[in-house]
């Protein structure tokens, strides 16, 4: 079982740099067959014959412009392994200010920006608009049809921290969750 992923975005290699590249990430396969830690597709690696041979192991499709330049990289939903690190070996060919965007299975929603030399991993701050109401919304779990908003962000919390395996964290909001649902029936 991993963690799984998709995503992509826009990056540019130059066309008289893609062989670098590729020789990059062979170098660096190598170097991990060697402490024994080679990717699975390790052969498959080390005998391509052009980036979209190489970076096919890893789920991941090119997208060429009409000059040949790599214009872009997509991921269909799969296991995210080494990914990052295999970035770090692109990254000095990458030109500056491409980015790849990526979304997890549990939500989780990060980007890679390319300075020319690095690869350097944001995430996004969330921010919701605060609403204006009249009225308070009522809580429908005391009206026993359904869990109000409250009671599924805490569930989903509990859950989502259950999931990463952080079991205090997800017994915290448990409780929480537990004590709303208590207050909602009295």
């Amino acid at each position: 079982m991993g963690y799984g992923a998709s995503g992509g975005g826009l990056i540019c290699i130059p066309a008289k740099d893609l062989g670098a590249a590729l020789e990059a990430i062979k170098k660096w396969e190598q170097h991990k067959a060697a402490r024994g830690d080679g990717h699975w597709h390790h052969d498959k690696i080390l005998q391509a014959q052009d980036l979209d041979d190489a970076v096919r192991g890893w789920d991941l499709t090119c997208e060429y412009d009409k000059d040949g330049n790599l214009a872009g990289i997509e991921r269909e939903y799969s296991n995210w392994t080494d990914e990052a690190d295999l970035f770090d070996q692109i990254a000095p060919f990458i030109q500056p200010g491409g980015w790849l965007e990526f979304l997890g299975e549990d939500g989780d929603r990060w980007r890679f920006v390319f300075t020319g030399k690095t690869r350097k991993r944001i995430e996004p701050e969330l921010v919701w608009e605060p609403v204006e109401m009249d009225q308070p919304v009522p809580c429908t779990c005391k009206l026993g049809f359904s869990l109000c908003p409250t009671a599924e962000y805490l569930w989903g919390r509990s859950t989502l921290a259950h999931l990463a395996g952080d079991y205090e964290e997800a017994a915290k909001w448990r409780k929480l969750y537990d004590e709303h649902i208590a207050a909602a029936k009295k």
